[in-house]
């Protein structure tokens, strides 16, 4: 079985033991023509799926953003870079 969080597996096809990959895929299409999945907002980056997700208490925030058709592979990181902290002109 490949490398990721369950929910990327899922999307990808490699397997259905945390939810089926029919549903993660409708998960991360987005609804409504809007820029949110089921559950949290989705984007493309030079082809590639991202999903971001945000948490916020009171003296804390989160960010979560997977890319589930990376797989674990090396390179994800610098297209979230790019994606949060574009190059200044």
């Amino acid at each position: 079985m490949g490398q990721g969080l369950p929910l990327g597996l899922a999307w990808r096809g490699e397997s259905g033991l945390f939810i089926t990959p029919d549903t993660a895929r409708e998960m991360f299409t987005a609804q409504n023509g809007g820029p949110y999945g089921l559950g949290a907002a989705i984007a493309d980056s030079g082809g590639s799926l991202i999903i971001m997700k945000r948490g916020q208490n009171v003296g804390y925030q989160s960010c979560l953003i997977p890319l589930p058709g990376e797989g674990g592979r090396h390179g994800g990181d610098d297209q979230v870079r790019q994606r949060l902290d574009p190059p200044r002109r």
